[in-house]
């Protein structure tokens, strides 16, 4: 195990090495801000040389404005902007040179400007690299068209999810799932049914953050995915219409629009999305029971799901610019899914000694989700710069989930007959109430550093209060066995500070963060009560130094932590079926993770990354024989002993011809576990390659086309096991009426292939599965923006654009 490692070790330090010969580089910055001091985000900037107007580098702004070009040559260049709604940009001519190696542009003010006035002259690309982040702009994908969020994330690049709908980034699993930077109150089969629900036209672009530092929660020890909603940004009256139709076995098709209206005082928003998609899902399983060497019950069995799912995305808001410095916002978000859940099973079981036994089941789940968010916000700048600013937000989340189920099952009562069993008949409602407060400060220091510092509290309050009855509603009398209610509540106190500093032609950033957890949880039905009360600290440290004009290295390294959902501390038995059930593990404790990231950017498209993280008391789940019930089987959650992860991956973006695209991932992990679970000790680990391709070929101004790939070569999780697997998709998208109609035409997973084949093993018990989803899907999309982006110019917010030079300075 330890020599592969080695040799990769070697191969990255062989090729630091053999790149890090060549002379000096320089870095140019520039930040960007519009007419109310805002600072503007997903900025396609490019630099060019001054020589010939040729492509050198391009770069996307961040939330704070600003770009950063590094490793640039000695010469001569100027910056370019050509934006939708604002008006074009062009520095003077930028000189790098032994004198001037670190240049620093003034704030650059962009002016909105009449949308026919623009010329779009760049692409912003679907996969986006940026030094913390990977960024999936989802509008910028053809095949987009008709998707739901949930098959954008399996196309994202290092995202694997299983059979049990579990989302991993770069091979490790407790990834946090947020929306607009909330976390999202659902994991395992309940998050991947909202996600397979929600359609990928809501949102604006996904955050990939494997690493994220003091500033982010610590919950995560796979890393923070957050999906990001459509707001608009252009100045006017604006917005878009668009609507999808998809085939798949069953039809899925969603209709929705954004309205934007922005002036100088004020940006009033509204989004809405319906979403009507018809899900299938078919699973085959086997089951072996043991008496030692002995096979003594082997069931098989095949179910039938068909979901339909009807969805409501709102996101709507508004901004009030108080001053050039000020802005407080209100945000509203709601989600509303409702859905029917049909099922038909059929087994097969065979005990040792006696003939086979036959049963069948139906099943039929009808509910509804509903999810809305308030969020009021404060902004404040203390200078025209930006650099010191302070900012809070208090949100309120409600999530009410409310369940309606059916249960038939038939069992034989000799050969060619059937006896019913009486029918269940469950009601499942739980309310989960989040109130969240934070605030965050930063300011710059002397010497080029910088400090940031925050505080945040949430508490969360959760009422299931779960009834099952013997017939056919609520009537009958109440099933003991499957009634409960159950209560938690959570406090969280956090805070952080970070210090960062910019050195000749490096950057440092030290933080640390402390989390402390008060939980209570009372299974009220049953008088059993669980507290938990611990305190952690978090520490992390970046450090960038650019090497050369080629490369750029990039370390990090911290800690995160996963606390146990309430689901996974609830100690109620959950029936599947008559012979599966799962139940939550109140004995839970935090995983606790500890990892480094070393990576080398070179020449701006490629970054080679090598990673190892150490998890102490990973919570995975196993499938284990239910204790004193033979022939049925218990899914639950426990505390492995260790997990360690020692990962290599490769992200490219070259650009390889003027009309061709290309972003390409692959990784590399090896995944080793340590635990004793059912009498089954384990001390092993496995190999896991994984890649995607997304390629874009542009037909002239107005089409293009998109192929996309991606493979797994299977996945190892503790007891858990899965096969490889792989699919193919592909694209084409037109503009139409000035540009101001988006077609998309698409096809997701050609030739049917991205299935789930699994396994599990432990004392006395085998399994495997295969599960079967509604994945090769034709669909199309159409878009059509509207309105104008005038604003009439304001004097006062003009600034001459002018180069000032600082030899030798931070950035």
């Amino acid at each position: 195990m330890k020599h592969p490692l080695i040799l990769i070790f070697l191969f990255f330090f062989c090729h630091l090495q053999s790149n890090g010969q060549g002379e000096l580089s320089g870095a140019i910055t520039v930040k960007f801000i519009d007419e109310q001091q805002k600072p503007i985000d997903g900025l396609l900037v490019q630099l060019m040389k001054a020589k010939d107007s040729s492509l050198v580098l391009s770069s996307f702004s961040g939330s704070n404005g600003e770009v950063q070009f590094i490793n640039v040559k000695k010469g001569s260049y100027f910056a370019y902007v050509a934006q939708l709604g604002y008006d074009s940009y062009k520095s003077s001519a930028l000189v790098i040179d032994n004198a001037h190696l670190k240049i620093i542009l003034p704030d650059v003010v962009l002016h909105a400007k009449v949308l026919k006035e623009v010329t779009i002259v760049s692409q912003v690309p679907f996969v986006e690299k940026q030094p913390d982040m990977t960024i999936v702009n989802v509008d910028k994908s053809p095949m987009t068209a008709g998707s739901s969020t949930m098959e954008i994330l399996e196309r994202s690049p290092g995202v694997i999810i299983d059979a049990s709908d579990n989302i991993n980034l770069q091979g490790k699993t407790g990834v946090t799932i947020m929306i607009d930077g909330k976390k999202v109150a659902m994991s395992g089969s309940e998050l991947g049914d909202m996600l397979r629900a929600m359609p990928a036209d809501a949102i604006e672009k996904i955050e990939l953050i494997n690493n994220p530092g003091a500033k982010y929660d610590a919950q995560g020890t796979g890393g923070i995915i957050n999906i990001v909603l459509k707001k608009g940004k252009l100045l006017g009256i604006n917005g878009t219409i668009n609507g999808s139709y998809g085939q798949g076995v069953y039809p899925k098709a969603n209709g929705g629009f954004t309205l934007n209206d922005r002036t100088k005082k004020f940006n009033l928003f509204l989004n809405y999305t319906y979403s009507y998609r018809k899900n299938l899902k078919d699973i085959t399983m086997e089951q072996n029971f043991y008496n030692g060497s002995q096979l003594t019950e082997n069931t098989q069995q095949y179910s039938n799901y068909i979901i339909p799912n009807y969805f409501n995305v709102l996101h709507a808001g508004a901004d009030f610019f108080a001053s050039d410095r000020t802005t407080i916002g209100f945000v509203f978000d709601g989600n509303i899914r409702r859905y029917q859940y049909n099922e038909s099973s059929n087994s097969t079981t065979d005990s040792s000694g006696l003939s086979p036994s036959y049963s069948s089941s139906i099943a039929s789940d009808n509910g509804s989700e509903t999810q809305y968010s308030g969020e009021l916000n404060f902004n404040h700048k203390y200078d025209s710069s930006g650099n010191k600013t302070l900012s809070a937000t208090l949100d309120y989340m409600n999530y009410a989930f409310n369940d309606v189920q059916r249960f038939m099952n038939n069992y034989p009562a000799n050969e060619g007959s059937f006896v019913q069993a009486p029918l269940i008949y469950g009601q499942i409602p739980f309310v989960d109430q989040i109130y969240i407060f934070q605030t965050d400060y930063t300011a710059p220091l002397k010497n080029k550093s910088k400090l940031e510092a925050g505080v945040k509290t949430s508490y969360v309050s959760l009422n299931a209060d779960t009834k099952f009855f013997l017939g056919t509603d609520s009537s009958a009398p109440i099933d003991t066995t499957q009634t409960e209610n159950f209560t938690y509540k959570e406090n969280i106190i956090a805070g952080y500070i970070t210090y960062s500093k910019s050195l000749k032609r490096s950057d440092i950033s030290i933080g640390l963060r402390t989390e402390e957890t008060i939980a209570t949880g009372n299974l009220i039905t049953n008088g059993k009560e669980f507290k938990r009360n611990y305190l952690y600290w978090f520490p992390h440290v970046t450090y960038s130094d650019t090497l050369n004009r080629f490369n750029n290295l990039e370390v990090s390294a911290g800690t995160r932590f996963n606390r146990p959902d309430y689901d996974e501390l609830n100690p109620f038995k959950n029936y599947t079926n008559p012979t599966t059930y799962s139940q939550g593990n109140p004995g839970l404790v935090p995983e606790y993770e500890y990892d480094i990231n070393v990576s080398d950017v070179f020449k701006s498209i490629y970054v080679f990354t090598l990673s190892y993280a150490g998890t102490q008391h990973p919570i995975d789940a196993v499938h284990i024989p239910a204790p004193g019930e033979p022939g049925v089987t218990l899914i639950t959650q426990q505390n492995l002993l260790w997990n360690n992860y020692y990962g290599f991956n490769i992200s490219a973006s070259p650009q390889i011809k003027r009309w061709w695209t290309s972003n390409n991932y692959v990784e590399m992990f090896y995944n080793q576990y340590a635990a004793n679970v059912s009498q089954t000790p384990i001390n092993t680990g496995k190999f896991i390659f994984n890649g995607n391709t997304d390629n874009n070929f542009s037909l002239g101004s107005k089409f293009s086309i998109e192929v996309s790939g991606q493979y797994s070569s299977g996945g190892f999780w503790g007891y858990f096991q899965s096969s490889a697997r792989w699919s193919v998709g592909g694209g084409i998208q037109g503009k139409f009426l000035k540009d101001k109609c988006t077609v998309k035409l698409s096809v997701n997973d050609i030739f049917n292939t991205y299935y789930f084949n699994s396994s599990s093993a432990v004392f006395n018990y085998t399994e495997s599965y295969l599960v079967r989803r509604d994945s090769r899907v034709a669909a199309i999309s159409i878009t059509y923006r509207f309105g104008k982006t005038y604003l009439p110019e304001d004097d006062k917010s003009k600034k001459s654009e002018h180069v000032r030079d600082n030899p030798g300075n931070g950035l």
